[in-house]
């Protein structure tokens, strides 16, 4: 849901949870990237954070990996936010 000013994702329920996002982009391989303070993450499909927001930007997961940019390039990330590949 948008407020005019900020995200808040819904429950199963339709409930709205208490965290606010800048943006949000859409559920690919059951995580939604989220952007708060100007950084990326994602949430699982339960809203849960799984990925700290931490990132410049981030490409949505395929296949159990996301593109994310660190202040120090371009890095692949699985489902918990290790490194699988430090060069893209």
């Amino acid at each position: 849901a948008f407020d005019g000013k900020a995200y808040r994702l819904c429950d199963k329920d339709g409930v709205l949870q208490k965290v606010k996002y800048d943006s949000i982009s859409f559920f690919k391989d059951g995580m939604l990237a989220v952007k708060s303070k100007g950084l990326w993450g994602f949430v699982d499909t339960n809203g849960n954070l799984t990925i700290p927001c931490a990132y410049s930007t981030a490409w949505g997961y395929i296949y159990g990996r996301a593109v994310v940019k660190t202040k120090d390039g371009y890095i692949v990330i699985d489902k918990k936010g290790n490194t699988v590949n430090n060069e893209v």
